[in-house]
């Protein structure tokens, strides 16, 4: 892990500058009240299981100091070292019990496998039984992308975020760990335009049928979405033909961009009660131990 690696799955493939006093900077500057950071692209798992903790570990108690030298103006979506199984059920006992953690951050995949893969149930009942809100980021896929200059973020996260979001549905882990509350990127990736034809096929597959019964458009409406990444008005009409608006919360990718101004003036462009909703009040519902008015998520 390096800042080549870190960089590489973004649209410039350069490291952005960050400081916190210039992300404190950022969001008086666009009137940001609280930010809820989290671990990007592509995540945190190094060579080896012991590096993987050490490294993780490190950085949730760099979010937690952050958070509690600035309690008004910062939450943390806390890393898990994933795929190392135990080591992540005590990383979920620390993060909550000693760090204060306001969620758990996962990748939509971990060297390849997704999140409704059976490897990860015990992780999942034990974020369940904290009824923990989980802020899921896309990364990369283990399928190249369809054009060698293309970045991972272009196409590959998006399309991840909705292979995610399948893999939970299709394995029936939103019923069997309803407690949890997700939250997935960019609206969703690719869900709102695919969800149709993946309730279709889910109920003519045989082998996913003899699973149980499953709803998904009642599954999509029970997740929650954020709005980073190039968002609009039709983006957003999209997102609520599967999504109820008190699910959808603003998120801004930053730093990975260079600004979160264009992702607030998207959401000033909204009809009053949107804007309203998404901004500040379906956050403060999600999250109630933050007094301020708005909430966003940082990539």
């Amino acid at each position: 892990m390096g800042p080549r690696a870190i960089a590489a799955p973004s649209a410039s493939g350069v490291l952005p500058v960050w400081s916190l006093a210039a992300d404190l900077e950022e969001m008086d500057r666009y009137g940001i009240d609280t930010a809820l950071t989290s671990i990007s692209a592509p995540g945190l798992l190094l060579g080896d299981e012991r590096s993987t903790v050490k490294l993780v570990r490190e950085c949730n108690e760099f979010a937690a100091g952050m958070a509690r030298a600035h309690p008004r103006r910062f939450g943390t979506f806390a890393a898990l070292p994933l795929p190392y199984v135990a080591a992540s059920l005590s990383e979920i006992t620390y993060a909550f019990d000693e760090l204060a953690a306001s969620g758990i951050s996962l990748m939509t995949n971990v060297a390849g496998k997704y999140l409704g893969d059976p490897e990860f149930v015990p992780v999942l009942q034990a974020l369940d039984a904290r009824s923990a809100v989980v802020f899921v980021h896309p990364t990369v896929c283990a399928a190249p992308p369809c054009d060698p200059d293309l970045s991972a973020s272009t196409l590959e996260f998006p399309f991840d975020t909705t292979r995610t979001i399948v893999s939970l549905i299709a394995n029936r882990r939103h019923l069997e760990f309803p407690a949890i509350r997700f939250i997935f990127c960019h609206a969703g990736g690719a869900t709102p335009a695919l969800a149709g034809r993946v309730a279709k096929q889910l109920a003519r597959t045989p082998a996913i049928r003899a699973r149980g019964d499953v709803d998904v458009f009642a599954a999509l409406r029970g997740m929650y979405y954020d709005t980073a990444g190039h968002f609009d008005a039709a983006t957003l009409d999209a997102l609520l033909a599967i999504a109820p608006l008190e699910h959808v919360l603003f998120g801004t990718d930053y730093p990975f961009v260079p600004s979160v101004g264009p992702a607030v003036e998207a959401v000033q462009q909204l009809p009053d009660d949107r804007r309203r909703m998404i901004f500040a009040a379906n956050a403060a519902a999600l999250f109630p131990q933050f007094p301020a008015a708005g909430t966003g998520t940082s990539g």
